[in-house]
């Protein structure tokens, strides 16, 4: 069967990292982040063995895992249902640099390295161009993760709108 090809992630514009401060409480990436600051190790990382997906079950439709895969790209283990019916498509098992443009790649390896390299959050906003839909503004928060084989991102993105109770 051939495999279904996927929609590229749209051009993103007015991308700005954030402050966690400046993500509002009750959006799902402020959620995560109280989460991840209750669970996270010494080494900073939240470790996949102490991850518990009950104890985010409002989240869990909002949450993107990514893993390294080779020098300088990413697969996505997992996309949150919400992510997919925002996006139009499912990410699971893409590799990242298949579905963004150059820009955008460039983008998200630099926060991934700084997450990687402070063992802390990284936070933006910025508007997803849609072709034929109106834009979707969009605050991410990537999380220092851990697995029994390496480095994970634990990757939220929500509209600015959504909020989690």
């Amino acid at each position: 069967m051939p495999s279904r090809s996927i929609p590229p992630i749209p051009p993103q514009s007015n991308y700005r990292r954030l402050d966690s401060s400046d993500i509002p409480d009750g959006h799902p990436v402020s959620g995560f982040g109280a989460y991840f600051l209750s669970t996270r190790r010494d080494d900073g990382k939240l470790h996949r063995a102490d991850f518990d997906p009950l104890e985010l079950v409002r989240l869990m439709p909002w949450l993107q895992i990514l893993e390294p895969a080779g020098q300088s790209d990413f697969r996505y283990r997992l996309s949150g249902t919400l992510v997919v019916d925002m996006l139009k498509a499912d990410l699971t098992g893409k590799m990242l640099s298949q579905i963004v443009d150059r820009e955008v790649m460039d983008v998200r390896r630099g926060e991934i390295q700084d997450v990687f390299s402070t063992h802390a959050p990284v936070f933006s906003v910025s508007e997803l161009n849609f072709p034929g839909r109106e834009f979707v503004t969009v605050y991410r928060g990537l999380f220092p993760g851990a697995s029994d084989t390496g480095d994970l991102v634990f990757f939220i993105t929500a509209p600015v709108d959504a909020r989690v109770v």
